[in-house]
């Protein structure tokens, strides 16, 4: 029988004797020995490693964003020779939950992960226990501490690839050819806000709008275009946001940005000076990131405004049509700078631009003699390990 008292090893004498049978010694009976060890089922935690005194082990989270979700596993082990049952006892919490199964049996020498949730919904550290025992075994019924951290920010960007908090990841991008992704940027601080966006010299990125304000708890759908004119691998370059907190002077908040427009129609001369004020205001632009791009790893200075030789507006011939469509910018609302409430919020690009090449060892594929309406496939492996941008790898060759 497998029913035992205690962990000890056991051990008995087993005899059959044939009735009636040959009393030979040797021969007329069968004797053996019994011997067996009693084991109770033993659960091994593989994870988490860390513990918070000796007899408590605890899954650290690291500190994650409110509205944000993070999963870490407990991981199991039956490291002995009989199946083990586990059971977990989890109370209610608004921030942790235990995903799957609570009770699940180990066949010997398995593995099995348990995952758990956390999703802040408050700032601030937070701890949650999760009991667990092994059935049928009295000694092995302990707590697992998961210990988290919410935090929050000012400004968050939603919606980017791959879920990233504060990296946009473009990945494959062929030369010459622009690649757009929108996202949004909210306001969680406690006033309205403006924004600046500069990309630090690197001129593959535009980003639209550039500047504009954004009023307490709203958001502002951003849009960021990446064209590169020569092979170009990027990894993890900050594009800087100036945040300041502000004060309008309208009585109600008005929303804007530079990319908002009126159209008017203008002469031709207006739209040449429009146009050259334009070109001026560019280049100024363009100065500017350079010597931000120049001094990167300074110590950041007080910025100075900057100086854009704007040419004189030309006399306008009162007689001349104006028949040109101009889609005239609005212009920024007056508002104050809040005292002490310049931060900088940086969002990490990664993009690769390069053209698509391959390998292929294959010179020639010759099929055989094929029946009319029957197909044969040939399959060959592109080798596009080496580039920069992905070419998908196999290629198949159809015959039909």
């Amino acid at each position: 029988s497998d029913v035992y008292k205690r962990q000890a090893q056991y051990s008995a004498i087993f005899e059959a004797i044939v009735e009636n049978g040959e009393q030979n010694l040797k021969t007329g009976k069968l004797v053996f020995d019994l011997r067996g060890e009693g084991a109770l089922p033993t659960l091994k935690l593989e994870k988490p490693k860390d513990w918070a005194d000796e007899r408590t082990p605890v899954l650290k989270f690291p500190p994650v964003r409110i509205g944000k979700t993070q999963t870490l596993p407990i991981v199991l082990k039956n490291d002995g020779h009989v199946p083990a049952t586990i059971n977990f006892e989890v109370q209610p919490h608004e921030s942790f939950k235990f995903l799957g199964l609570t009770n699940y049996t180990f066949v010997p020498k398995s593995y099995q992960s348990f995952n758990i949730e956390f999703r802040p919904k408050t700032t601030g550290k937070l701890e949650w226990f999760v009991l667990m025992n092994t059935v049928h075994n009295q000694y092995e019924q302990s707590k697992i501490l998961v210990t988290g951290e919410g935090y929050a920010e000012d400004i968050i960007f939603e919606g980017l690839p791959q879920d990233r908090e504060d990296e946009i990841i473009f990945g494959d991008c062929i030369i010459s050819q622009e690649k757009k992704i929108r996202f949004n940027m909210k306001n969680n601080s406690k006033h309205p806000v403006s924004f600046a966006w500069s990309t630090n010299g690197l001129e593959e990125f535009r980003i639209i709008p550039r500047v504009g304000h954004l009023d307490l708890g709203a958001s502002k759908q951003m849009l960021i275009i990446f064209k590169s004119d020569k092979a170009n691998k990027l990894k993890q370059v900050p594009l800087q946001c100036e945040i300041k907190g502000i004060k309008q002077n309208s009585p109600s908040f008005n929303d804007w940005d530079d990319a908002q427009t009126v159209l008017r129609y203008v002469t031709q001369v207006e739209f040449d000076w429009i146009q050259k004020k334009k070109e001026e205001e560019e280049k100024a632009r363009k100065a500017e990131a350079e010597a931000t791009k120049g001094k990167k790893g300074t110590k950041a200075s007080k910025k100075e405004p900057l100086k854009i030789e704007v040419p004189p507006m030309p006399y306008i011939d009162p007689n001349l049509t104006a028949d040109i469509a101009y889609e005239e910018p609005i212009p920024e609302p007056e508002h104050t700078v809040i005292e002490k409430t310049e931060k900088s919020v940086n969002l990490k690009a990664t993009a690769t631009a390069d053209y698509a090449k391959y390998e292929c060892d294959t010179q020639e594929v010759w099929f055989k003699p094929t029946l009319m309406y029957t197909c044969l496939l040939y399959t060959s492996d592109a080798a596009d390990d080496l580039l920069c941008v992905d070419l998908g790898g196999r290629r198949i060759i159809k015959k039909k």
